[in-house]
């Protein structure tokens, strides 16, 4: 179980830093994948790359 933070997720995803701040504030992500700490979101690793290459978020479904 790997824990990222949102800078590493914008890093990966290519994407800016708010960008994932603001998907995660609007519960863009499911709550297996991210939860906020304190002030700061985190995100498991594993559970984002299943969630990013899942059918609902290829398709847009």
């Amino acid at each position: 179980m790997t824990i990222i933070t949102t800078e590493e997720v914008a890093k990966m995803l290519r994407i800016d830093k708010r960008t994932v701040q603001r998907q995660a504030k609007e519960e863009y992500y499911p709550k297996n994948v991210c939860t906020k700490v304190g002030t700061q979101y985190r995100f498991l690793k594993e559970e984002l790359m299943k969630f990013l290459f899942s059918k609902e978020v290829i398709l847009g479904e």
